[in-house]
């Protein structure tokens, strides 16, 4: 998962930035080539003027993807036995679900209060935008991930 850490190269916004985290962890697993093509069905149909179909994907896969991260962390604080992700993330590892969440961006006040980032933040990824209008950078660490792939 050190395509993670290269999220900082990007200037996304948070919800893109939130999403591309979501889909490096749904994907961290799958084949190479499976997760080329998926990328692919995003980029390509990132510019056609009638994309209501196109949309539907990247929506259902944004949703999958979404649900994925909250169902490990539903299961690694299960096995670990409590709720705190920073306890979760320490004992579940670098790629675990409470790491990655840790890893999501809070506003201002709640990082000066100190808080840590919860489910209630994956809930609030608004990827609607990020659907149908895709940021130039999101779309750059798009591509550059795919290209990575061959």
């Amino acid at each position: 998962m050190a395509r993670l850490d290269s999220l900082k190269e990007y200037n996304l916004n948070d919800d893109e930035y939130h999403m591309a985290m979501m889909l490096l962890f749904f994907f961290k697993d799958a084949p190479k080539d499976y997760v080329a093509v998926q990328l692919g069905n995003i980029l390509s149909h990132s510019h056609v003027l009638d994309s209501s179909g196109i949309e539907d994907f990247t929506r259902n896969l944004y949703d999958k993807a979404k649900r994925h991260l909250t169902s490990e962390l539903g299961k690694e604080r299960r096995k670990v036995g409590t709720n705190d992700a920073i306890t979760v993330s320490q004992y579940s590892g670098r790629d675990s679900a409470a790491s990655v969440l840790l890893r999501f961006r809070l506003s201002h006040e709640d990082y000066i209060l100190g808080k840590t980032p919860n489910l209630t933040e994956i809930r609030n990824v608004r990827y609607g935008e990020i659907v149908r209008e895709p940021g130039r950078e999101y779309l750059r660490f798009l591509m550059e991930w795919r290209e990575s792939l061959k």
